[in-house]
């Protein structure tokens, strides 16, 4: 064999685990919980609009998925946290929240609320 068609076949063969893997954690993902639906700006906007909100208060979101609530909650100067089963939508959330510089006021743990 030469040497060209051993780099292509290490190539398929590190593709090819990849997204074996990706999948893996996808299906868990799917199994171990429900699907992520964000929630929609007016919806949120109208949620912070009605709340009785006072800076200071703690607060805790289960299910945050990508961690948008807790990110709105810290800019009104709430502490809050953020539960989720999902590995992909906690890194997206902590990525979020370091976007957004509110992570002294709000962060998303990977891990269940309630072990029922």
């Amino acid at each position: 064999m030469s040497t060209g068609t051993l780099v292509v076949i290490t190539l398929f063969a590190i593709i090819g685990v990849g997204a074996a893997c990706v999948a893996t954690i996808l299906i868990a993902s799917v199994i171990n919980g429900a699907p992520f639906v964000r929630t929609k700006r007016e919806s949120l906007e109208a949620m912070l609009k009605h709340a009785t909100i006072k800076k200071g208060m703690r607060a805790a979101d289960l299910g945050s998925g990508d961690g948008q609530i807790v990110i709105a909650l810290a800019c009104h100067g709430i502490k809050a946290d953020g539960y989720e089963i999902n590995p992909w939508l906690v890194m997206k959330a902590r990525r979020n929240i370091k976007k957004r510089r509110t992570s002294p006021q709000c962060s998303c743990l990977l891990e269940k609320f309630l072990a029922c």
